[in-house]
């Protein structure tokens, strides 16, 4: 354990020297404010001066003292790509259709990343760590960019060479140290041991909605010592900052990147997945740009959105009228907003659809597709670490309670949450007369915001890829003949909350495939099997979209024949790629053993693909054009994923039986 904790000192000692871009003794002519964002992997405010009396976090806490701490910061989405395209573009991922877990689309080339902006004001800008914008990388964004994720062997004189000491800089440096795998592995991969975990275990935190059991308390344990060494890294790099002469011009924000990485929180946007700690540190001479006294401990509400608009104005630049959120921080920082609202889409290989709205007290959640269970299983979730494997396992044998079981189910179209009264987001209020008032406000609210910017989940993925082509989709939805985007989500609306089968019947007729894919789902979420919905279904079946086509074939299988509807489910992903493909064994896996006729099939399906080299993410050489391309790369390695699943399942594997053996050629 003492090595393996001196060589986390020592990368974080290490990774703290890039921040060191002006010597001791060199004098700095332009004397605007250097602005660092540290930004840690997976965790919740699980730090002391939120009132987490378990934490350790002395040099955060501290930060917070002489600093601001904001009470109701929020990511935007439950996980990192999306929300971090969102930090890095000043846009909802939504608006620009990067929302789902490793996807691609062209941006308009007046959208640019927030370094571009920073670089050609004069600043030097540095990425340190992770990559993981979920969007094509502009080229010369960065003046420095550092790709080594654990940062071990370096060497201060190798790094910031082009820079000459009289540029201030935008650096942002990612601590992996609190990700999802580091429960179970360290910073150099070696596994962790039960004996060397700090935190006493028997009094770890446990939400309510876990079940009791030890090696749960174990992870959650292991999860603040991890915390801890973000913590103590955040700690060096203010004493780099000291060391040399920087920390008086220097403005330092500290968030993670979305809730803590273990299940139901990170990937789900609960209150869990989406707070986060938010602090913000300005020295003397630059408190005239800070919003509130040191030690201030405020309640308005900031996002991710709001990041890069705050570094510009900081900056004292303008912030491009694109944007969608405001400045918090700076002059004249702008008005805060009643709400903040979240998104999940597709998380990794399984799909979902569910907008969120918080204002401080009360967090309304929108399932656009509610047949979709909580719990989807998400591969890595069941290979970073045992509890979801736990968690399951407890549900098939029966012991959990009705809170803990929840999590297996289906979701309502629908939940409202109290955080003041029910933090742990356990008691739907959505049904209870006296809070549809705040019901229909928040829903109203979250349609709008849905409107105003575009929110392009609605399209569906397989949609959004039909409607935009070789086309820029931001663009292509704001034009004057645009299409019409109120009936769309109209129909998504409808075919969640609806129970008059008469529209769904009539958006299953619509011109639009996006319409008539809304209208076929809500006949699944009706579950009717009238002989009128079968007979449309069975049409449906013959539709020019294979999205359409994969939604009335998994509707009919579950209330009327499946045979028919199976082979077009297996033609659709013989013959297709990319996101149709995907959608279509997604459909498979949720049939269960109705999908066992199809066995063999698939079997020589796993054996084309499986030699296939894909990925999951974007390559550093990757450039404008290739978004098509690197999509359906990505979209090829979640259907591998699933169809590993699939086979597993039919060959009477459990899902808690972690299986860590992926297909061949799976490059993870």
């Amino acid at each position: 354990m003492t090595k393996n904790r001196n060589s986390s000192l020592l990368f974080i000692c290490l990774a703290t020297l890039l921040l060191c871009l002006i010597s001791r003794n060199a004098q700095a002519t332009d004397q605007r404010p250097n602005i660092l964002l540290i930004v840690s992997d997976d965790h919740s405010p699980m730090l002391g001066t939120y009132g987490d009396e378990y934490a350790t976090t002395p040099n955060l806490d501290a930060m917070a003292s002489q600093g601001i701490q904001y009470n109701h910061a929020w990511s935007n989405a439950p996980v990192c790509s999306p929300a971090r395209a969102t930090l890095i573009t000043g846009m909802y991922a939504t608006s620009v259709g990067l929302q789902n877990m490793r996807t691609l689309f062209a941006m308009p080339d007046y959208v640019k990343w927030l370094p571009e902006y920073m670089q050609k004001a004069g600043y030097y800008t540095v990425n340190v760590g992770k990559h993981d914008y979920n969007t094509l990388e502009p080229k010369d964004a960065w003046s420095e960019r550092v790709m080594s994720r654990t940062l071990k062997n370096w060497d201060r004189s190798n790094y910031f060479k082009q820079t000459d000491g009289k540029k201030p800089f935008f650096a942002i440096v990612n601590l992996l140290h609190s990700h999802e795998s580091k429960v179970m592995y360290d910073m150099e991969g070696k596994p962790r041991s039960v004996a060397d975990i700090k935190h006493n275990i028997d009094e770890a935190p446990l939400a309510k909605y876990f079940p009791e059991d030890s090696t749960i308390r174990r992870i959650i344990a292991q999860y603040y010592d991890n915390v801890s060494e973000v913590d103590e890294a955040v700690g060096i790099i203010f004493k780099s900052l000291e060391r040399d002469n920087l920390k008086d011009n220097t403005i330092v924000i500290f968030m993670a990147d979305h809730g803590t990485g273990v299940a139901r929180s990170k990937r789900w946007p609960y209150n869990s997945g989406l707070q986060i700690p938010l602090i913000a540190h300005f020295p003397e001479k630059l408190q005239h740009l800070a919003s509130a006294p040191r030690g201030s401990k405020v309640n308005e509400i900031v996002s991710f959105v709001d990041i890069a608009p705050t570094v510009l104005n900081l900056a004292g630049l303008e912030v491009p009228k694109h944007f969608q959120g405001r400045a918090f921080l700076g002059k004249s920082p702008a008005q805060a907003p009643q709400y903040a609202f979240g998104f999940r889409d597709r998380m990794d290989e399984r799909l979902d659809l569910v907008r969120t709205a918080m204002d401080g007290r009360y967090h309304y959640m929108r399932n656009f597709l509610p047949k979709l269970p909580y719990a989807q299983h998400i591969d890595s979730q069941y290979a970073f670490q045992p509890l979801m494997p736990i968690w399951h396992k407890a549900f098939n044998d029966n012991k959990l309670d009705k809170v803990q079981s929840k999590w297996f189910g289906e979701k309502p179209a629908e939940e409202l949450y109290d955080l003041q009264n029910d933090p742990h987001e356990t008691n739907n209020l959505a049904a209870v007369p006296k809070h549809q008032k705040v019901l229909k406000r928040m829903r109203e609210a979250t349609m709008q915001w849905m409107i105003d910017t575009r929110d392009t989940g609605v399209l569906t993925e397989a949609g959004m890829t039909g409607l935009a082509g070789e086309n820029v989709l931001f663009t292509l939805l704001r034009e004057n003949d645009a299409p019409d985007y109120g009936a769309f989500l109209k129909a998504a609306d409808q075919a969640s909350r609806s129970t008059d089968l008469n529209e769904h019947l009539t958006n299953i007729q619509n011109p639009s495939p996006i319409i008539r894919f809304w209208g076929v789902t809500g006949l699944q979420t009706m579950g009717g099997n009238s002989a009128q919905a079968v007979k449309l279904l069975e049409q449906a079946l013959k539709d020019k979209s294979a999205a359409v086509r994969v939604v009335a074939a998994e509707a009919l299988c579950n209330i009327s024949s499946c045979t028919h509807a199976l082979e077009e489910l297996m033609h659709i992903t013989e013959s297709q790629k990319g996101a149709a493909r995907l959608t279509a064994i997604n459909a498979i896996d949720r049939l269960d053993m109705k999908a066992k006729p199809v066995e063999s099939r698939l079997r020589t399906l796993a054996k084309k693909l499986s030699p296939i080299k894909s990925r999951s993410s974007v390559s550093s050489e990757a450039k404008k054009g290739d978004e098509v391309a690197i999509q359906a790369n990505m979209h090829l390695e979640y259907a591998k994923r699933v169809l590993k699943r699939t086979l597993q399942d039919l060959a009477g594997g459990k899902p808690w039986q972690r299986n860590k053996a992926p297909l061949e050629g799976d490059q993870r």
